[in-house]
């Protein structure tokens, strides 16, 4: 019992990843305090598996002391259990949710990579509003790299510009071109645009210029700033002729 009570003191935390966080001991056990402290150093950012499969002449090793050996056995398997739970939980997760393991992008919350993108479309593209609602890379952070890259490929297949969908935003170019027609200059009004891609990042519109002479630099200064004014769009844009 004694020995129990000693046990439930030493706690491990695991990131997403399946790597060791930390390992800390919150009693006065003087041997659990010193073997605890070079096991936390050691196996931090060490893949679990490597924790579970530790043993007494390691844990010798690395803090340089010998042991009572049934005390550091009781130890390494108060840890093994807690492991187990821990892989128990992610099972779980992973069996409720019907997935795989790779299609997870956060770990710590279960977030799979198809519930990113239901947060993004219901969040609009709100990166800050989908970081507080879905807690992604909020524990650990590990996962953050992942985050971002997710995001920006989010951002440019199903891009909202302003809380608006990029399609509502096509419709309004097109709108504001035809009424470009009406006050550009009159060597502008045989050029045909075509918006090609919009998102939060820039502006893509092509240029078919037929037989004008027009640089493409005039054509972008004149067009950008027209749409730019009529629709206050603060992207870059560029005009592809």
């Amino acid at each position: 019992m004694e020995n129990k009570k000693l046990l439930s003191k030493i706690k491990i935390d695991i990131d997403g990843n399946e790597l060791v966080h930390s390992i800390t001991y919150s009693g006065s056990h003087k041997d659990l305090i010193s073997i605890v402290k070079p096991l936390n150093d050691y196996f931090y950012k060490r893949r679990v598996n490597e924790l579970f499969s530790t043993t007494y002449s390691l844990v010798r090793d690395v803090s340089g002391q010998d042991y009572d050996s049934l005390l550091v056995d009781l130890m390494l398997g108060k840890i093994r259990k807690d492991i187990q739970v821990y892989k128990g939980d992610m099972g779980s997760v992973l069996r409720a949710k019907n997935v795989s393991s790779s299609d997870l992008l956060c770990r710590c919350k279960g977030i799979t990579y198809k519930e990113l993108d239901e947060f993004y479309l219901a969040k609009k593209g709100d990166k800050k509003e989908i970081l507080l609602d879905s807690e992604v890379s909020g524990i650990c952070g590990t996962c953050k790299i992942d985050f971002d890259t997710h995001f920006k490929v989010l951002e440019e297949e199903k891009s909202f510009v302003n809380g608006l969908d990029s399609k509502v935003w096509i419709g309004r170019i097109d709108k504001a071109v035809e009424e470009f027609y009406f006050v550009c200059p009159p060597e502008y009004s045989n050029l045909k645009f075509e918006v090609i891609n919009i998102n939060v990042h820039n502006l893509k519109i092509k240029c078919v210029r037929g037989d004008s002479t027009l640089k493409r630099p005039e054509i972008q200064a004149t067009l950008s700033n027209f749409l730019k004014s009529e629709l206050k769009l603060e992207m870059p844009i560029k005009i592809i002729v």
